[in-house]
């Protein structure tokens, strides 16, 4: 990861008139001719330059695969991806290694990893997604347990805590890819069939209080895969692609 300080972002305008005489000047220069295009040519009257952008690698946990996503919730950064290990910001690879299979967590602040958020899984995390109260983390991808119990590619974590949730378990019967949650639904997408055992092409939204289908969200996407999802603002429409 590299995490970065961005500063100010410089933008000069140039004046319509010097660009007019500029293009007429290159115009007929290529003719063979040169015709001075005088004072409309200069940049006038241009305000200084702002700072520029400036970036400063800052250490950060380091890890030994591909990360999907990374979701951050207060100064927690979670991360989700194909990967086994992490080790500190600077340390070979190969080397300090601490088993993190495809999700971990690290503080924004120091780049450090979180050692509190352990959790095992069995398939790769593609998709993460954060409730606005900060309160449930969600993920999604290719794994069917989490710690040991059964979760069919779709999981969620209390937070602070970062404690599986125990209430919250969807059965999704195919590639779940892609994750949206709102404070009261968790909508999921990818290429499955079923949620749950009730029939879901492709898009499912689920009650984040207790992992049920919500019977009244039903739309039928065709073969393609639904590879993200966005709630708008006011939560009465998703988008997905």
């Amino acid at each position: 990861f590299v995490r970065g300080e961005v500063g100010a972002v410089a933008l000069r305008i140039f004046n319509s008139r010097a660009l007019l005489g500029l293009a007429t000047a290159i115009g007929l220069g290529l003719a063979g001719a040169l015709v001075p295009v005088g004072a409309a040519s200069a940049e006038e009257a241009l305000p200084p330059l702002p700072e520029t952008v400036s970036a400063d690698g800052l250490p950060t946990v380091q890890i030994d695969g591909v990360v999907w996503k990374q979701v951050i919730v207060g100064n927690t950064v979670y991360v989700g991806g194909d990967f086994q290990n992490a080790r500190p910001a600077g340390a070979a690879p190969g080397t300090n290694l601490v088993p993190r299979t495809n999700l971990l967590a690290y503080d924004i602040r120091t780049g450090n990893l979180i050692t509190s958020f352990n959790h095992t899984l069995n398939g790769i995390v593609q998709d993460m997604a954060a409730s606005p109260d900060g309160k449930r983390l969600y993920i999604v991808g290719g794994f069917t347990t989490v710690d040991g119990q059964t979760r069919n590619r779709i999981a969620g974590f209390d937070l602070p805590s970062g404690a599986l949730s125990t209430t919250f378990a969807p059965n999704s019967n195919g590639n779940t890819k892609s994750v949206a949650a709102t404070n009261t639904t968790v909508y999921a997408g990818g290429y499955f069939s079923a949620m749950n055992g009730a029939t879901r092409y492709r898009m499912a939204a689920i009650n984040a209080s207790n992992g049920a289908v919500v019977r009244d969200f039903v739309p039928r996407v065709d073969d393609r895969q639904v590879q993200s999802i966005v709630v708008a603002p006011d939560e009465k429409s998703v988008v997905i692609s």
